[in-house]
């Protein structure tokens, strides 16, 4: 790429750096690649004189308008990791910041050069292995140059991907693969910024134009993934055909024989299992896979995928332990394969559920399929854990809506209340609704419903394992293992406390007998001491709350005296200042949960104020500022309550407080005082 005219004059330097960045540039002669090496490894030096003086060349060299003329003899002949950096840097620079200044020549003498590099280094395996990242950068580089060019000034560019594919090896075939899903993601996903940033309508034209060469990319990525034998090749079409597929319509891909090449060939073998995992993610979330003519292909495609995942991950196998296991030894193999799976069958189950509820021969492959994501929420991974229980959030509101619908068309008990929270969808409405006994039994006898019933019964389990801490509760456990008061706000944690709250509520609303039998089940074990943990009665309480306003208020009535009755003996049955503080806190976070039982029952609540007024003097922050916010909320949702003449009372709940006040707020610090007298 040596120029035909003169360098332009180089910022001002010292006169060592002066001569040597002349030398450089004087395209009269080929580059002194030894003298650049020797600058280079001066770098090494920085205080010393050669360092200085390289420093200040090199710096001005990046700089210079037409350095990008000298790059080809510093990427041939230097041997310094250093000179090739620089000089990549330049042509970087001569793409990105001076493209439309060079003239035609000098683009196409660019790009000849970058291809040609390409190919020379990709058609030699041990050369492309040793040379990994100065070939990937020199990809990236090209990309930037079709962002620049492509289509106008290089609409041959996917006809020579097509014939150097065919031609010339795997070598070169695998490095095509990364450049077009490298164009790719650079078109469609935004792009990275890394060569060339995009302006809107440049980009609109750049996916228009990538989106009609489609059908030739599609045949390029067929033919390499039925004639190539190499990993390294289909491992990059695989990653290539991904992108691609998250942005082309579901008809392309639905009308071939892709999806059976790939539940057939490819997922079967471990090398390729995780990149087709989510290759087929992508199709089942495709516009327009929902079509119903695309339906036989997507219950073929669910039907192969969990023939072979049956083998490789056997049903009833203890999903949690076994990632717990790889990740002991090291290994993330199977984690990364049991994120894959829970992405494709929450995809999969989103969209396509209907349908394959529809194959009689599919429903115990459903079935499975939410099993093997039953197993998933409960693997330690707080990323894996939302996103498994969004779905069964979403999966627990649709059996919701379909049984509340049923019933309303059906003119069956409560059917205005069930038309109400089916058209409202929200879990805020049917947990505030006024619940219905006659209800909740025709919802539970739903066909759809009774067919997931077992399903349901172990979800509702997981929720009261694993319901994570509310914002309302004010201890945790801290690094020596003590509880104490928390002051920071774990907004994942909370998120994800929403996410399993509406799932409850649902789960709920659809058998509220089994939520409050397993409840009650558990924590008659926290009693007799077989379950006993902080931890499990955290979680187990949080769930609790989390039903309030889903039961009916005879049932509601039953479920709330057992559990404050249970929690009260913990009280007795576990002393110490921390075991309290943990019984103490659950105990008022779940009686601030059910204002509509205390409102009605005042000798119950009445019962849990002055409890409430026992913690308050509580040496403990944590448990003292709870019994204040829990005070303030009852006296916020019962306050009838309070300023009302009880029956058989002789005064007010309010008058019998203000005579014993300061002995109630005797140990609280000016805080916790400020919000008591609020409420």
């Amino acid at each position: 790429m040596a120029s035909a005219h003169g360098a332009a004059a180089s910022p001002a330097l010292s006169p060592a750096a002066s001569t040597a960045m002349a030398a450089i540039m004087d395209s009269s002669k080929p580059l002194d690649t030894a003298a650049f090496d020797a600058m280079c490894d001066a770098m090494e030096s920085p205080g010393s004189p050669a360092g200085t003086t390289a420093r200040e060349v090199l710096e001005a060299f990046r700089q210079h308008p037409d350095a990008w003329r000298r790059v080809d003899g510093i990427l041939d002949r230097c041997r310094s990791d250093l000179a090739r950096v620089v000089a990549a840097g330049v042509l970087e620079d001569a793409i990105m910041l001076r493209w439309e200044t060079l003239g035609r020549p000098e683009q196409e003498s660019v790009r000849n050069f970058i291809s040609g590099k390409i190919i020379k280094l990709s058609s030699d395996p041990a050369e492309a292995k040793r040379e990994e990242v100065f070939l990937t950068k020199l990809d990236v580089l090209l990309v930037g140059v079709l962002k620049q060019d492509w289509p106008h000034r290089w609409p041959s560019f996917i006809d020579e991907m097509n014939s150097s594919s065919r031609a010339m090896g795997e070598g070169v075939c695998a490095n095509n693969m990364r450049i077009l899903r490298l164009l790719s993601e650079e078109v469609f996903d935004l792009g990275s910024g890394v060569v060339a940033d995009l302006t809107s309508d440049r980009r609109q034209k750049l996916q228009a134009s990538l989106s009609s060469e489609l059908k030739k990319i599609f045949n390029l990525i067929a033919f390499v993934a039925a004639s190539s034998t190499s990993v390294g090749t289909l491992t990059e079409t695989l990653r290539a055909l991904q992108k691609y597929l998250s942005w082309v319509p579901a008809s392309l891909v639905l009308e071939t024989d892709l999806v059976a090449t790939l539940t057939a060939k490819f997922l079967p073998a471990p090398a390729f299992r995780t990149i087709t995992l989510d290759c087929l993610t992508e199709v089942v979330g495709a516009e327009g896979s929902e079509d119903a003519r695309w339906a036989p292909r997507i219950m073929e495609m669910f039907g192969g995928v969990m023939a072979t995942m049956a083998r490789v991950i056997p049903p009833g196998a203890d999903i949690p332990g076994t990632v717990r296991s790889a990740k002991a030894r090291g290994s993330q193999a199977e984690p990364i394969l049991v994120h894959r799976l829970t992405l494709f069958l929450s995809g999969i189950f989103r969209r396509h559920l209907r349908c394959l509820e529809g194959s009689e021969a599919l429903r115990p492959m459903v079935l499975q399929g939410l099993a093997y994501l039953l197993g998933a929420i409960r693997v330690d991974d707080k990323d894996l854990c939302k996103l498994v229980a969004e779905f069964w959030r979403d999966f627990s509101r649709d059996l919701f809506d379909t049984a509340a619908a049923a019933v309303s068309r059906a003119g069956g008990p409560s059917a205005a209340l069930a038309a109400f929270t089916a058209a409202t969808g929200g879990a805020d409405a049917a947990k505030g609704a006024s619940a219905d006994a006659a209800l909740h039994g025709a919802m539970a006898a739903h066909p759809r419903v009774m067919n997931y019933s077992r399903l349901l019964s172990e979800l509702r389990l997981v929720g009261t394992e694993l319901m994570p801490k509310p914002e309302e509760v004010l201890v945790e456990k801290d690094a020596s293992g003590d509880v104490v008061r928390s002051f920071t706000r774990d907004t994942d944690a909370l998120a994800l406390y929403d996410v399993m709250r509406e799932m409850m509520v649902y789960l709920t609303h659809l058998d509220p007998a089994d939520t409050d039998g397993i409840i009650v089940a558990k924590l008659s074990r926290q009693v007799d001491g077989s379950e006993w943990s902080w931890e499990r009665l955290n979680a187990l309480c949080w769930a609790a709350g989390s039903v309030s306003g889903t039961m009916s208020e005879e049932h509601e009535k039953r479920f709330l005296i057992t559990v404050i009755r249970d929690l009260l003996h913990l009280v007795t049955l576990r002393p110490g200042k921390n075991n309290k503080a943990v019984v103490a806190s659950n105990i008022m976070y779940v009686v601030g949960q059910y204002p509509r039982f205390l409102s009605s029952h005042w000798k119950f609540l009445k019962t849990v104020v002055y409890k409430l007024f026992e913690f308050m003097h509580e040496r403990h922050e944590g448990v003292q500022d709870m019994a204040c916010d829990t005070f303030l909320k009852l006296a916020q949702r019962c306050s009838s309550c309070f300023v009302a003449l009880q029956p058989r009372e002789s005064r007010t709940f309010v008058e019998e407080l203000v005579s014993n006040v300061d002995t109630i707020i005797a140990d609280l610090e000016p805080h916790q005082v400020q919000a008591f007298f609020e409420a």
